[in-house]
Formats: C-alpha cells, structure tokens, sequence
C-alpha cells in the first residue's frame, strides 16, 4: 500500500474471497469427494482418479487425505471430543504442559472444536465465506489500505457473483482433479501456465527465521516465564529450547509467546 501510494496508484483490485467461492484451497476436495460419494459413485469413481492424475507430480500441494479427526468424523461426530480430551489428558500424564491444579481445574470446562465434516462442497464454502479467516483478511486489507488513504476493491466478493456461485453444482467448482474449475474455463485468455497452474502457495510469514532471532527468543521466554508464575504452565516448560520447527508443525514456543502477550493486553 505504501509502494501504491507512491506511486500514485490510487484504487487497487484486490482477489480476496476467490478461493472461498470458487473452492481454490485443496482442503475442499474433501467435502467435493464426501458429496460425491453419497449422491453418484460410479461419477465419484472418475472424478477422484481424474484428480490423483492431475496431482500426481505436484510437489507442492500434495494429494489430499482425510486426517484422524476427520475419518473419526465420519463414524461419530460426538466421538471427537472425548477423543481429544482423552488425548489431552494423556499428553498432561506424559509431558505436562499445564500447572497440575490449573489442569484439573479447568480441563472439563475448555472448549474443544468438534471441526467440521461438510457432506458437500458448498457448506464448505459457504462456512468459509463467512465463518473463516476471510474476515480477518479483509480487515486487515481494509485498515492496511487506509492507512495509506489508498481504496481496495474486491471484484470476487460482488454480492451478485456470491449469490450466482451458490447456485451452481459442486462440479463447476472442481471438476477433473481441477479447483476453480468454471473461474480456469472462463478465463482462456491467461496463458495456460498462470490458468492451469497446479500449484496453491499461501502467503507464509517467515516464521522459521524470526524464531532464530535472540530477540523473539528472549520474547517467548519471559512470556513462559510469566505464564509459570501465574501456575497456568508447568515449570518444566522453562527447560524447553525455543527453536525454530517446519511452520507446518505444531509450535510450542510460538504458542507461549502469544499466550504472554495476550496477558499483557488483559
């Protein structure tokens, strides 16, 4: 926004929200194939070898499978959370996180998501739409934009083209292994290569790197330390090393950090 405002670039096109309406993340093949597969076999046959064709070789977005949660989902929705207390309880046993009387004391009374199982591929979308990250995003792009008194408009979250998208069928959503399926056909004046692409990278932070740095170290340290003292965390979590892991993986340290600065703002 700053590069934009110095440039004298006034109003920006912004594409948020494109992925929600027309299924652009690869979690979504999993509500596509859930669909599928209660409504036409013989179509949820083709269409899941259509999609491990297209996927074959893609090195960045793997082919998509249904975690434990998930498959745990599918016998019993009311299965998971007790399986998930049950697995906290025993991570308390074996590695404690917690204070032992801050655990008994609030461990029953935590609440755990449930997550969802979508049996078709709009409720996914439509919970995405408007119970996600999406409103996150918009505001942050909204207050990074004023802040440089630049305007952003978002073509893709036109009310009319929201509303014409849920109308449509899953298929012409994803289709033949393909997310975005009618948004790629309707667009055959982009080269094939940005049009077809198979690859779906997210804007990741360079996580990895800022838990190098001493600074945030020392950070995630004192937040620890304050967490000790107020008996939420256990002691041994101070013996802990705060180093870096794959931002694809669970990070205790990152987690302590913002728990602490979320006591200082309390």
């Amino acid at each position: 926004m700053k590069l934009a405002k110095e440039n004298n670039v006034t109003v920006l096109l912004d594409g948020q929200g494109a992925d929600e309406i027309l299924a652009g993340y690869h979690g979504y093949y999993n509500s596509y194939f859930n669909e599928l597969k209660s409504s036409n076999k013989t179509q949820y046959k083709k269409q899941y070898q259509a999609y491990l064709d297209v996927h074959a070789n893609n090195t960045i977005n793997g082919i998509t499978t249904k975690g434990l949660g998930e498959r745990v989902r599918d016998i019993s929705a009311g299965l998971v959370k007790p399986i998930k207390q049950l697995k906290g309880h025993y991570q308390q046993l074996t590695n404690p996180i917690f204070n032992k009387e801050f655990f008994g004391a609030y461990n029953k009374d935590v609440l755990i998501s449930e997550g969802h199982n979508f049996k078709t591929l709009n409720e996914a979308l439509h919970s995405s739409t408007y119970n996600g990250a999406l409103q996150d995003l918009l505001r942050y792009a909204d207050r990074n934009s004023m802040a440089h008194s630049r305007e952003v408009r978002l073509p893709f979250l036109s009310h009319e083209l929201v509303e014409f998208l849920f109308t449509l069928p899953a298929e012409m959503k994803i289709n033949q292994g393909w997310t975005k399926w009618i948004m790629r056909e309707s667009f055959p004046i982009l080269p094939k290569e940005i049009g077809w692409r198979k690859d779906k990278i997210g804007y990741e932070p360079p996580q990895k790197e800022w838990m190098k740095h001493p600074f945030v170290k020392e950070k995630i340290n004192e937040s620890k330390k304050k967490l000790v003292a107020q008996n939420i965390l256990n002691k041994a979590v101070l013996d802990e090393e705060v180093k870096p892991q794959d931002t694809a993986t669970f990070n205790r340290s990152w987690v302590y950090w913002m728990a602490g600065e979320l006591m200082n703002k309390a």
